[in-house]
């Protein structure tokens, strides 16, 4: 059972303690931005925290705001993102082209996020594992994301906060699920953690593909084909259903029929997996 808590937080480091961040940098950085008197901004806020435990399982602070073109503090964001990176396990950073897919940041259990990269504006995240406070089991990170574009004399600009469970964790948990596809009036289900080596690289790949850039498409499809070419015997006949199921699934779709070579790798697998 869980409770919802939405507010205004003056200022970040109440999201995070900031003796026990890796990202300190960022949040000063972050709540500098805030308080100047040269920047207009509107926020966002939400918390959900589980009522039996009173942990923390969802948060994200949103800033959208403008300040003056010649003002130093975006580059001062900059230098913090950099001062923290060591710290990060993960960080991105870009322009965002018209064609480019969208980049989210999870909240919570993912199934929500919220968007990091815009067009036309450069964009810059970096995740870190929550505190041992928050995270006992290492299951929880927090993002920091910022995209801003300058232009007729203003930056415009947003700042994102949010907290969620790892992208490895909810791949783990989506291992051990039940997978269940359906077509026409077959259903076909497997249990994934039977061989989680096997699977999970195959899932990554096809999310990855999902995700990216049609450019990188052909790469990631040329990944899967190899990997379906050498399925230990471990893997079960369910297992390989299910992969092919998804696959031709993914095939179906516009943005992965876009060049042959993708699609011939991506009918190869599947007949890999026959």
């Amino acid at each position: 059972m869980k409770t919802r808590f939405i507010g205004i937080l003056c200022l970040l480091a109440i999201a995070v303690p900031l003796q026990s961040s890796s990202q300190t940098n960022i949040i000063k950085a972050f709540d500098k931005i805030l308080k100047s008197s040269d920047v207009t901004y509107t926020e966002k806020h939400s918390m959900e925290k589980d009522t039996k435990t009173g942990q923390k399982e969802s948060q994200y602070d949103i800033y959208d705001f403008t300040l003056p073109a010649n003002s130093s503090l975006i580059d001062n964001a900059l230098k913090a993102f950099k001062s923290d990176e060591a710290m990060a396990y993960s960080t991105s950073s870009g322009t965002t082209g018209k064609n480019d897919s969208e980049i989210s940041l999870a909240i919570g259990n993912g199934e929500m996020g919220t968007r990091v990269n815009a067009p036309g504006r450069k964009y810059i995240y970096s995740c870190f594992l929550a505190p041992d406070s928050e995270n006992k089991d290492g299951n929880y990170r927090y993002a920091y994301g910022m995209n801003w574009e300058t232009k007729d004399g203003v930056i415009t600009g947003k700042l994102i906060v949010t907290y969620a469970t790892t992208l490895k964790y909810r791949q783990e948990q989506s291992e051990r699920s039940q997978f269940k596809i359906f077509t026409n009036t077959t259903t076909y289900s497997g249990t994934t953690n039977e061989n989680p080596s096997w699977f999970s690289k195959f899932m990554g790949y096809v999310q990855a593909m999902e995700q990216t850039t049609p450019g990188a498409q052909q790469a990631l499809a040329t990944k899967i084909y190899e990997h379906t070419k050498s399925i230990p015997t471990s893997v079960t006949r369910e297992d390989k259903i299910i992969a092919g199921e998804i696959l031709k699934s993914m095939i179906s779709k516009p943005q992965f029929r876009n060049t042959t070579a993708t699609l011939q790798l991506l009918n190869g697998a599947c007949t890999n997996l026959k």
